[in-house]
């Protein structure tokens, strides 16, 4: 009799905990050689430090998973398919981690006191959607557990995690209104958001 397939290799779980951690490898490895690259002169921009250079790289790479976490839910509905819905949780909470991570590099690199702090975002407009962005991630990771889900109701547990595309749409605004943001990038970033927008909304092939 024909053995399984689990007994001549991994699970189907187990190849997706190697492409995830693979693609942590990818990330820990992108952000290793961009600070050992250092601040590039881009332009007439003044040259970042190396601090604010690892945290741009740092939240550009958080958006990225965060995209990837957003795509999940369209996979789902058009595949049919339930390995989507495991990948959501994970990208999600890779995002989180680098979001916190990102703003743990900003304060230390950039910030030398609260009052600093204060400073600005009083004179950077910018900060403001990056924090409100922060927060709703760190109610979404605080409320990702199977014990949030049942205090809370799938029903309602669902429509408080839509906060993730109001997220995503901060975190955008966050990146453009930067004054030294590159266009190209915001709007690469804006598109890839109104994508998985517009993926979500379409009906399923029959």
């Amino acid at each position: 009799m024909a053995e399984s397939q689990e007994e001549h290799g991994l699970s189907a779980v187990q190849r997706e905990w190697l492409v995830f951690g693979a693609a942590w490898l990818a990330t820990g490895a992108y952000i290793g050689h961009a600070v050992w690259q250092g601040p590039q002169q881009v332009g007439e921009r003044p040259l970042a430090s190396p601090g604010l250079w690892a945290a741009n790289h740092l939240g550009a790479l958080a958006f990225m998973w965060l995209v990837a976490a957003l795509a999940c839910t369209p996979l789902r509905i058009h595949l049919r398919a339930t390995w989507p819905a495991r990948w959501r949780r994970r990208l999600g909470l890779s995002a989180a981690l680098l979001s916190g991570i990102h703003v743990a590099v900003w304060l230390v690199a950039d910030q030398s006191s609260a009052a600093a702090v204060l400073k600005s975002f009083q004179e950077h407009i910018w900060l403001w959607p990056g924090a409100l962005a922060l927060l709703g991630m760190a109610l979404l990771t605080a409320t990702s557990t199977a014990a949030a889900v049942k205090k809370l109701g799938a029903k309602r547990w669902k429509a408080l995690h839509r906060l993730v595309y109001a997220v995503a749409v901060l975190t955008v605004l966050h990146y453009a209104l930067r004054s030294t943001a590159d266009v190209q990038h915001w709007m690469a970033f804006g598109i890839a958001v109104a994508v998985t927008l517009w993926a979500r909304r379409l009906r399923p092939l029959q």
